[in-house]
């Protein structure tokens, strides 16, 4: 862990800061002859004597530019240059520079030009899907039937996904990892603005820059960042049935070098959930009984969130932002169910009905503090952030369960359940990216991940109004971490109208958990061995035939791990169904995933076609199996 800061300071740091000592430093400010005012965004180029570009910086807020590290090369030349004033041009004289190489031009004054183009007009509109390399993109400005929603009516439009009633969302038949902005996120998708949301990544096998837990794809929520000079917003507001109730309002507002956000959103939703269960009992495979459930849910769920930042450019290259994100809320649900009891031979058996209630409620907070900074070069940038998220909850709920025989009642069992958790998640991530010739790209990192939870759970039964706690109550603890470094290079060979991208990621992850009531252990270690380093290891290769200008054929590989989640691992026993109870196994293990994906897409002008086929080959595949238990008089 110590290391791992060290290397992240130590990248940053060399990257700052190196500096040449033949280099030579340029400096002015472009001012406007009319009116002395600051010209912003003019484009300075500095030009060796065949005319070619040394290099090229734009003004800021103030009319100020500074282009740094240049060869203090003879016969080089200045432009300056803006849309409705004259260029300007001098000659680099290295003489009139200071003893600390900075050669300090000073005012640079540009007249306005007679001729200049009155009215400039254009327009354009994004494609709604664009395949990339590692990646499909949907752009949801379109989606007319979001506006004012979640990112779940956003996710709802999305080809390859699918959608449940709660929210659910599966990509091919997995549940895909959240993250926003690239960063792994503690909020679900009923609490992310749909107003709030650029667009949609869609990241069906990650390549080795991403965790190597992310097995069943990820999807990357990129959130609008307006950083347009002056006061800017938007408010929306919707009503809908049923129980719908929506609010959006975001601000901008930009000033020279500080750019302040803020957006706010409200959404109610209600709704009817129902579901139907119809199980065989077997044994030896001979059927021993079964029965039917049907169950009704009535629910409302009331979201309210809040994010608000503040970037500050210290000069063209180098951003500093600083956000705090809160989001809350709670919902309550009321629901019956009908339950039919059966006999080997298919006779009736018994009958029942149930009644439940459930009342949630949750708090969410997310602080992140991230650097920027861009190069001479188009495309390279080094980033470093640090992001704290800290979720908590709460929950109640009571259940009545009637048994009949015939008309008769025969048992009546009542249940009281209280919960809650924490959690305080908090990572570290630097990532550099560096273009190379024309089509190549080299990408590198490093990450560190920590999440510290703690929950409760207390279940009750209630008799004549006295309670006595049940032996299923539940307190838990566990820290999961993962440490990783990651390297990535892609190219494109035009004659053949091939691309590439190979990666390597090296990750290390622990989970400790403990039952605080039996004092129990669980959890794992990967790699558990000095001598397992190859589990490690988790490489991923892309590869793209451009079989026309709008057609391309794309097969990728990847090495992925799936580790079993606090549920799976947690051996607490789940009776809020008694007739479908749950149970973890402490002693599971990660599982490798071998995943390969072929993709055909042809773009046409108003839409697309695309075809996917895929594989997986899960090694020592972590399953859920059901299993029928003898009910003790």
């Amino acid at each position: 862990m110590r290391l791992f800061y060290i290397l992240l300071f130590t990248l940053t740091t060399s990257a700052l800061f190196a500096q040449n000592a033949d280099q030579g430093i340029i400096s002015g400010t472009v001012l406007s002859a009319g009116n002395k005012k600051p010209i912003i965004a003019a484009t300075i180029e500095v030009l060796d004597a065949e005319g070619k570009q040394v290099d090229a910086a734009l003004s800021d807020d103030d009319g100020n530019f500074l282009i740094d590290k240049l060869k203090k090369a003879n016969n080089l030349q200045l432009n300056v240059s803006v849309l409705g004033y004259k260029n300007y041009s001098v000659k680099v004289d290295w003489k009139k520079a200071g003893t600390n190489g900075i050669l300090a031009l000073g005012k640079i004054i540009l007249t306005e030009e007679i001729n200049a183009l009155e009215n400039v007009v254009v327009t354009g509109r994004r494609k709604a899907f664009e395949m990339k390399m590692d990646r499909r993109v949907f752009n949801p400005d379109a989606q007319i039937t979001a506006k004012g929603g979640t990112a779940v009516d956003v996710l709802k439009n999305v080809p390859s996904l699918s959608v449940d009633a709660q929210g659910g969302v599966e990509l091919r038949g997995s549940s895909p990892q959240i993250f926003v902005d690239g960063r792994p996120t503690i909020l679900t998708l009923e609490q992310i603005a749909a107003d709030d949301i650029e667009k949609i990544e869609v990241i069906t096998n990650p390549s080795s820059k991403y965790d190597a837990g992310t097995s069943g794809g990820i999807l990357n929520i990129v959130l609008k960042k307006n950083k347009a000079r002056g006061l800017n917003g938007n408010m929306s507001a919707g009503l809908g049935y049923p129980d719908i109730l929506t609010g959006y309002v975001g601000i901008n507002l930009r000033q020279k070098k500080l750019n302040y956000f803020v957006t706010g959103n409200y959404n109610q939703s209600g709704g009817i959930a129902n579901g139907e269960a119809d199980r065989t009992n077997l044994e030896n495979g001979i059927p021993v009984g079964g029965f039917y459930q049907n169950s009704k849910n009535d629910r409302l769920r009331k979201n309210a969130s809040a994010r608000i930042g503040v970037d500050y450019f210290f000069d063209n290259n180098n951003t500093f932002t600083v956000s705090y994100g809160f989001s809350g809320g709670d919902g309550n649900s009321v629901g019956t169910q009908e339950q039919v009891y059966f006999k080997a031979n298919g006779d009736v058996e018994g009958t029942g009905d149930r009644d439940e209630m459930y009342n949630w409620n949750w708090n969410n907070t997310s602080t992140q503090f991230l650097y920027k900074r861009t190069f001479k070069k188009s495309g390279q940038e080094l980033t470093a952030d640090l992001t704290y998220n800290q979720a908590s909850n709460t929950n109640n709920s009571s259940f009545v369960n009637n048994l009949y025989s015939g008309n008769a009642l025969t048992q009546t069992n009542r249940v009281r359940n209280d919960g809650g958790s924490n959690s305080d998640q908090i990572t570290a991530q630097i990532d550099y990216v560096n273009p190379i010739g024309e089509e190549g790209k080299f990408e590198a990192g490093l990450r560190h991940f920590a999440n510290d939870y703690t929950s409760f759970f207390n279940a009750f039964s209630v008799d004549n109004g006295n309670e006595s706690k049940l032996p299923f109550s539940n307190n838990i603890e566990y820290r999961e971490s993962i440490s990783a470094a990651y390297a990535n290079y892609g190219n494109k060979i035009k004659k053949w109208g091939f691309s590439y991208q190979a990666g390597l990621r090296i990750e290390y992850s622990e989970f400790n958990g403990i039952l605080l009531d039996s004092n129990k252990s669980f959890g794992y270690k990967w790699p558990d061995e000095i001598g397992d380093f190859a589990k490690s290891l988790f490489p991923s290769l892309y590869l793209t035939k451009d079989l026309s200008e709008n057609t391309q054929l794309q097969l990728n590989y990847a090495r992925r791990i799936r580790r079993p989640n606090f549920w799976q691992l947690n051996p607490f026993v789940d009776i809020s169904d008694p007739l479908n109870i749950r149970q973890g196994n402490i002693n599971l293990l990660p599982e490798t995933v071998h995943s390969f994906e072929l993709n055909y897409n042809k773009t046409y002008d108003k839409g697309n076609f695309m075809v996917s086929a895929f594989f997986r080959n899960n090694l020592d595949d972590i399953t859920r199996y059901s299993d029928t238990i003898t009910q003790e008089s």
